[in-house]
């Protein structure tokens, strides 16, 4: 155990320490959202995955060792969603092999904490992987367009290829696209790859104060996926037509 005064405090946090830090990914879940519609008085539930853990840092010099430990979480394939923070933890900082003194009296960990600048807390969360875009039959050298379909709580998709239809609503009231909400609209937006996958895209906008706009998509490899996604409501059958696809069934 060293035993320091304040005054030699200073000129020993200036010395060349080691520092490694170390992330654990301690949990991980799925949290239920519900998203009430007060005109059709209806509920829909979104589900979020989500991943929790700790990482600290520890530093060391000649037989000393802090650490430095904080907790983490966020919402998989979201990276706006990351926070770190050290709110309700009962031990931040841990130091082993020092004692320091002021006046006489030993100072606690927190005390000595005040006197460490960044590099004993500093924590490198660049190498997280949140799998945000995946790539489906991309190919950059194609002159068909290279588009980036956004998805909540999934990643997004990346694909080489056309748009084979649309279809959308309106927050106009005077328009027959009418979406019978005011200040919300749905777009609906079918593409295919290079390669022949068919990529579905539904965003339904809102203006209202304290709503976010929702995206959700599907990779399909046939039009029966690609039904099951959309279903046959009659702007999903909006945009059937204006792809050229027949959603009939005849009946003998």
């Amino acid at each position: 155990m060293k035993t320091i005064t304040l005054d030699q405090l200073t000129p020993l946090l200036k010395q060349a320490w080691t520092h490694e830090q170390t992330i654990d990914f301690s949990d991980s879940g799925t949290k239920t959202i519900e998203h009430y519609d007060r005109k059709s008085e209806t509920s829909e539930l979104e589900h979020i995955a989500w991943t929790q853990g700790f990482a600290w840092v520890t530093s060391k010099l000649d037989g000393i060792t802090i650490t430095y430990t904080e907790s983490f979480g966020y919402d998989d394939y979201d990276e706006d969603s990351f926070n770190a923070s050290t709110d309700g933890m009962d031990e931040v900082w841990k130091i082993e092999g020092l004692t320091v003194l002021d006046d006489g009296d030993e100072m606690s960990e927190s005390e000595i904490a005040d006197y460490l600048d960044e590099s004993f807390s500093t924590i490198d969360y660049s190498g997280l992987d949140f799998d945000e875009t995946i790539d489906i039959d991309v190919d950059e050298d194609s002159e068909m367009e290279t588009y980036t379909v956004e998805i909540d709580n999934q990643p997004n998709v990346k694909f080489t290829g056309k748009k084979i239809g649309g279809a959308s609503t309106s927050n106009n009231q005077a328009s027959s696209y009418y979406s019978g909400t005011v200040g919300r609209w749905t777009v609906l937006r079918l593409y295919q790859t290079a390669k022949g996958k068919y990529i579905c895209e539904q965003i339904n906008y809102t203006q209202h104060q304290g709503e976010h706009n929702r995206f959700s998509g599907a990779v399909c490899e046939t039009l029966d996926e690609v039904f099951k996604f959309f279903g046959y409501r009659w702007l999903a059958k909006e945009l059937y037509d204006d792809a050229g696809i027949e959603c009939t069934v005849t009946v003998e």
